[in-house]
């Protein structure tokens, strides 16, 4: 009877095991197929651009089913495209740990190391593919980042690698000169590029590439061989006839190089962008624009008889800027306005200098017209008003002023510029409550303005008006910035108009040692303190000193001096 019954509970554990395991398959079986319609359904919706829904879909596939990669990878892309880069990282990564030998895993990742420069990622990246994938593709891509790495001969390497897999491929062969070059092989560099003319004879551009390499490495005579075969098989070819003309310019051969300049120029292949371009490359290389001067001005000429565009008068305005030709600047960009150039920079440019140049009239005649074409450039607004607040035109800055106020988007320099000119016009309109309104406006918006509580507090002063106010204002400037000659001689300015005469000729004579020692107005303020010390002799010397460096002045201080002389000697 015990052997019957061992063998019935054995019978038993066999029969509730293999229930067990028909469940556990059963289970496995069910999640199995849970998880592939879930992942099918958030693709689906993936491809009908439903992101938001595939998103939910996939996380919730990565909750339940963790050990999956393909959810966080779709997830990845998913915040990809909604430019979520570090989030779409976390779920690249996470995809690359669970299946490191899937190549779309891995060069998903790829592409945000690649986004975020990191480039010892990026190598990982594509060390792990070479060894999972035989795709040449990604053992050139690894060579180029080992190159721009600086790890030249793991670069070369690879390179020789690929050039004895896929031999005669230019773009393999241009690596490996690139490379040889870094690493000072100049004879090597050349060897490759001599090889890629042997290979592709009838590309003219490879003869381009040795003549400009070996006129860098300074083989000039090796350079101008080859340059001479280059235009004997192709003597019209623009590029080819300006990269000579850039090999005249290294040995300074100016009248050489204009020739082909001109000649290259004449290649309406090459576009006026790219012509215009080898020009701004002379004007802004400060070593060589005085003395290729004649040249960028004969080919800036060029251009503009070939192209009567406004782009070449702008061109020749940059020019004549940074020669500091400024009458000349102005008149090229009259010029390309009148062409009918649209670009607001130019426009911009072109009231900025008719203000540098005091040409007032000028924008008076144009800033209405500039305003239509820009109605949302606030300093096309701020540089019309300072010319139109010169011609005391107020009513007109005002009306600028209040369309200006309407533009959206001001930042703070521009919208005290604004409000400055608005409450200048109203003190030049002697409408002095408003003008000081606008100036305690400005100081609520951007209160540490010293310019702002220089000038109104000097302005207070001139009218006697809440010096109180206008001695608080000026303070603050001086111990912000106390070597400002400026805002010392308003202090002491204030000070002398509250009767504080001694504290008064501290920072006059502060402001005369920190650079006002040629500011007629600033000695005209220390003459009138003298007089007020009766130091008379001072006075008149201050007064006499003021006339030499400002004429304009010199009717009201000769005439000061005059008084004073009597009334020193009545005394």
């Amino acid at each position: 009877m015990k052997n019957k019954y061992l063998i019935l509970a054995a019978l038993l554990i066999s029969v509730s095991c293999s229930v067990k395991r028909n469940i556990s398959v059963q289970e496995k079986e069910k999640n199995e197929l849970e998880y592939f319609y879930t992942f099918t359904e958030a693709t689906n919706r993936a491809l009908l651009k439903d992101y938001s829904s595939a998103l939910e879909l996939f996380k919730y596939c990565i909750k339940k089913f963790p050990e999956k990669a393909a959810p966080y990878y779709q997830a990845s892309q998913i915040y990809l495209m909604g430019n979520y880069i570090d989030i779409a990282k976390q779920y690249a990564l996470k995809a690359v740990q669970i299946d490191d030998k899937n190549k779309w895993y891995l060069l998903n990742l790829g592409s945000i190391y690649n986004y975020q420069n990191n480039s010892d990622s990026l190598i990982y990246i594509y060390e792990k593919l070479i060894k999972i994938s035989d795709d040449i593709e990604y053992e050139y891509q690894l060579a180029n980042l080992y190159s721009i790495k600086g790890e030249y001969s793991k670069a070369l390497n690879l390179t020789n690698k690929l050039d004895e897999e896929i031999k005669g491929t230019k773009e393999i062969m241009m690596m490996k000169h690139r490379i040889y070059d870094a690493l000072n092989m100049k004879d090597s560099a050349v060897y490759v590029l001599e090889n890629i003319i042997e290979l592709f004879p009838d590309e003219n551009e490879n003869y381009g590439m040795l003549a400009e390499y070996l006129s860098v490495i300074n083989q000039f005579g090796k350079a101008e061989e080859i340059y001479y075969e280059l235009l004997r098989r192709s003597p019209e070819n623009g590029m080819a006839n300006i990269s000579y003309a850039d090999f005249f310019m290294k040995q300074n051969n100016i009248d050489s190089a204009y020739k082909y300049y001109v000649k290259g120029f004449k290649d309406t292949e090459i576009s006026f962008e790219d012509k215009a371009n080898i020009i701004y490359s002379f004007i802004y290389n400060p070593e060589n624009l005085v003395k290729d001067s004649i040249l960028i001005k004969k080919l800036i000429e060029n251009l503009k008889t070939d192209y009567k565009d406004s782009r070449a008068y702008v061109l020749s305005a940059e020019y004549n800027l940074k020669m500091q030709k400024f009458e000349s600047c102005l008149s090229e960009l009259e010029s390309a306005i009148k062409h009918g150039d649209k670009t607001y920079v130019v426009w911009e440019k072109y009231i900025l200098m008719c203000n540098v140049l005091g040409k007032h009239e000028k924008i008076k005649e144009i800033y209405k017209d500039a305003i239509v074409k820009f109605p949302n450039a606030i300093k096309i607004y701020i540089y019309s008003g300072y010319s139109l607040l010169y011609l005391k035109n107020f009513d007109d800055v005002l009306n600028l002023c209040d369309s200006a106020l309407n533009i959206k988007e001001k930042p703070l320099e521009d919208l005290v510029q604004v409000y400055n000119l608005m409450a200048d016009s109203y003190r030049g309109k002697e409408l002095y409550e408003e003008s000081d309104s606008i100036y305690e406006l400005i100081l609520i918006k951007d209160p540490e303005n010293l310019l702002i509580r220089n000038n109104y507090s000097y302005y207070l002063s001139l009218r006697m008006k809440n010096l109180q106010r206008a001695e608080e204002l000026s303070r603050f400037t001086v111990k912000s910035d106390p070597k400002n000659s400026t805002y010392l001689d308003t202090y002491g300015w204030i000070l002398y108009k509250m009767g504080n005469t001694k504290e008064a000729i501290k920072y006059i004579e502060s402001a005369i040692k920190n650079g006002a020692y040629n500011n007629s107005e600033v000695l005209d303020h220390y003459g009138d303190i003298m007089l007020e010390l009766n130091r008379c002799g001072e006075a008149i010397e201050a007064w006499q000193e003021a006339i030499k460096y400002d004429v304009n002045f010199s009717e009201k201080l000769n005439s000061k001096i005059d008084s004073a002389k009597s009334d020193c000697k009545n005394e």
